[in-house]
């Protein structure tokens, strides 16, 4: 089965649509990205499972998340909800 990608338009339409402020990738090779990601490949239906990371401010992975259902995905919520907890205990600090 051949994988479907997002090309540079639907990367454009998601930026335009939300009003992004931050890259947003397209076009990737979904085994590559499996690969340097740690992402779970399926390979009968061609697709990367959900994958989710929060980063800090430098860079660094804080917390990330494999799924391959329906729950144990990262939500905007909960990730507000962190952000807001370590910038709290950093002003303690």
């Amino acid at each position: 089965m051949a994988a479907s990608v997002d090309g540079i338009e639907d990367a454009t339409k998601i930026v335009k649509d939300n009003q992004l402020t931050f890259p947003v990738a397209y076009g990737l090779d979904e085994k590559e990205v499996s690969s340097v990601t740690g992402a779970f490949y399926e390979e009968d239906k061609g697709f990367i499972h959900a994958t989710g990371f929060l980063f800090n401010r430098e860079g660094t992975i804080i917390v990330v998340s494999y799924s391959t259902g329906a729950i144990g995905r990262l939500n905007p919520q909960d990730c507000i909800a962190l952000i807001t907890y370590l910038q709290a205990e950093q002003v303690k600090d």
